[in-house]
């Protein structure tokens, strides 16, 4: 978004708003009214503190509650089709996967998403439910679109971006929003927020019910079998000073969805997904920093259907505690110390499992993490960050007869290390230009870890049979990215142009399906590494605002380059293939003209991409 208003009144309110005491960062963020401020919006993500986004260390978009409202979106993936560099792909009525910069897949697990910082990632499969996320359209503020590896900021599986969704704070807003919707495929949807606000704080209360038909494929043959959608949210905020020093939060929340959707495996299946959340967060200003502190539990049912496999069970259950402590040295330095533990819990299930017998696996991890952010000059900031994750992994349950890996086999630890840097150049009063690094990570999913069935194999007389890969680690992700924005107040607009490459190695894994003939006959389904892969990519965006107009138009350029065995061991084919399902261009056309309450035109469009690839076996 483009700031019209003078630099050095903006350079003077930084000053006091964000370089200056401790005590200004002594509650939670207002965010509307340092927008209002700024005439841009803030963010605390990057480095704990606020920020403008025209000054954040790393490549981010920002689409507020306005931009959302002006493109009709009524779910969170149609809002973020219009960003510039973000790839959406619909299977069906209400399952989408969301990708930054290329690299997207059914259950999309290298995209780590956050509601006001809490996961809502799934571990045991690594990818996001979005129609289960229990956020209202009505309710946020703002969507912050981080591009590139962000692990040593965000954690684990920020391998090639981050979404964090900022929701309104009853103890700032006072926001009430009740919706009706009515749409193609027979949707029907209700949802609703309600505030209350008090003296020292506020609660807030929202939730949704939708019902739907499936996409109508007419004669052709359907690829996913037919499935109505529906969906049920429901989350409670509540936020409350204690002193004038300190405040506490709670958050609760539930949904329950199912849908039609792809596997990895490009399966069709028929997910049943109940999620619940609790959450409790304390912050107070002491004399040693900001210190905040935030504990929260996530729990997933996950009951399935895979087409071509049967019936299968999950639950994932995740505990986390952080503290961190925000504190100065100095009037240029600030730095963010950070610790957190998490405890992660799967259980699955195979239906035509003969044994009746589940695995279980969990795994607890303990990260460290610093951030030092340094005004070296007025026109130029640097922003450092470096964590370390030591996570212990193990399994029990089920093992699969004959087979020769055992419970043992998979005790193992891992340690990773992973980083973000970035400098802040202000060449002149409308013009920056920011330089980035990072390195980061995405763990395997607990599935990809512990799997283990037996089932019918595909043929009479044959065995199916699913198994982890204890050997497998983290896939890592380096990224190296220049970006440059100049206001254009002539124009009314700023321009925004990117430069990125990005790599993926170690541990890019794959359902691998292994026949062997030899008695008894098998097929064999195990995660495997496959290789590398790389990417170039260009991202422009053009954008202003004059009254009440504004207008948006971006184009991005990603060039994939896939370093992947085509066959592993000689007999057993890759399913997937980046080269040629992310799209090389992607364009975004943008008007919002005010005719009556808010009228808005959007032109998408991408070049022809392949889902899927001739090494892919064929969906049922």
């Amino acid at each position: 978004m483009p700031s019209l208003m003078k630099k050095n009144l903006l350079a003077c309110v930084s000053i006091v708003a964000l370089a200056g005491s401790q005590a200004a960062l002594a509650q939670s963020v207002d965010y509307g009214s340092l927008e209002m401020l700024f005439g841009e919006p803030v963010t605390t993500s990057a480095t704990g503190k606020p920020q403008r986004s025209s000054e954040v260390p790393v490549p981010m978009e920002i689409v507020t509650a306005e931009q959302i409202s002006q493109t009709g979106a009524t779910n969170i993936p149609d809002a973020l089709r219009h960003v510039m560099g973000v790839d959406v792909i619909r299977w069906s009525t209400e399952g989408a996967d969301v990708s930054v910069r290329g690299y997207n897949s059914p259950y999309n697990p290298r995209l780590l998403v956050l509601v006001n910082g809490r996961q809502v990632y799934a571990d045991h499969f690594g990818m996001v439910f979005w129609n289960a996320i229990p956020v209202q359209m009505g309710e946020i503020r703002q969507i912050e679109v981080v591009k590139g590896p962000n692990t040593a900021l965000f954690g684990f599986n920020a391998a090639i971006g981050v979404i964090n969704i900022v929701t309104y704070n009853p103890m700032h807003d006072d926001v009430n929003d009740v919706r009706f919707t009515y749409g193609t495929q027979d949707t029907k949807e209700v949802s609703g927020l309600l505030t209350k606000r008090f003296e020292n704080g506020g609660i807030s209360l929202s939730g949704s019910y939708l019902d739907a038909n499936a996409f109508n494929a007419g004669d052709d043959p359907r690829v996913i079998p037919d499935r109505d959608p529906s969906t049920g949210t429901f989350n409670l905020r509540g936020q409350f000073k204690l002193d004038s020093k300190s405040e506490i939060g709670f958050e609760g929340s539930w949904s329950s969805t199912k849908r039609a959707a792809f596997v990895p495996t490009f399966q069709a299946s028929h997910p049943d997904v109940e999620t619940f959340s609790a959450r409790g967060s304390y912050l107070r200003d002491s004399s040693i920093g900001l210190i905040k502190a935030n504990v929260y539990f996530n729990s997933l049912d996950h009951d399935t259907t895979v087409f071509g496999f049967g019936d299968l069970a999950y639950q994932n259950d995740v505990l986390v505690a952080q503290v961190e402590d925000l504190f100065k040295i100095g009037t240029n330095h600030s730095f963010r110390l950070f610790g957190e533990y998490r405890h992660n819990t799967y259980k699955g299930e195979f239906g035509s499992n003969p044994f009746d017998e589940g695995v279980k696996a969990n795994f607890d991890s303990f990260a460290a993490s610093g951030m030092w952010d340094w005004t070296i000059t007025d026109r130029l900031n640097f922003v450092g960050s470096a964590r370390l994750d030591v996570v212990d992994f193990s399994r029990s349950g089920f093992e699969v007869p004959g087979f020769p890996l055992t419970n043992e086999d998979f005790d193992r630890s891992l340690t990773e290390y992973t980083y973000n840097a970035g400098l802040v150049w202000r060449a002149d009063e409308q013009t920056s230009v920011r330089f980035s690094a990072a390195r980061g990570a995405k763990m395997m999913s607990l599935i990809e870890f512990a799997a283990a069935g037996m089932g019918p194999g595909p043929f009479p007389g044959t065995t199916f049979i699913e198994i982890g890969n204890p050997d497998l680690g983290a896939s890592i992700t380096e990224s190296y990215d220049i970006g440059v924005e100049r206001q254009i107040p002539a124009l009314f607009s700023s321009l925004q142009a990117n430069v990125f490459y990005t790599s993926l190695s170690k541990n890019v894994t794959v359902a691998n399906f292994q026949p062997n003939f030899v008695a008894p006959p098998l097929f064999v389904s195990q995660p495997i590494d496959v290789g590398a892969s790389e990417q170039i990519g260009v991202e422009v965006e053009l954008e202003g605002a004059k009254d009440n107009l504004r207008w948006s138009a971006n184009y991005s350029y990603i060039d994939v380059d896939d370093k992947f065995d085509l066959f592993t061991n000689g007999i057993s084919p890759v399913g997937v293939d980046f080269e040629r399902s992310t799209p090389k261009h992607r364009a975004n056309a943008h008007l919002a003209i005010p005719l009556g309450p808010s009228t808005s035109i959007s032109m998408p469009n991408i070049s022809r991409n392949r889902i899927g690839s001739s090494k892919t076996p064929p969906v049922g």
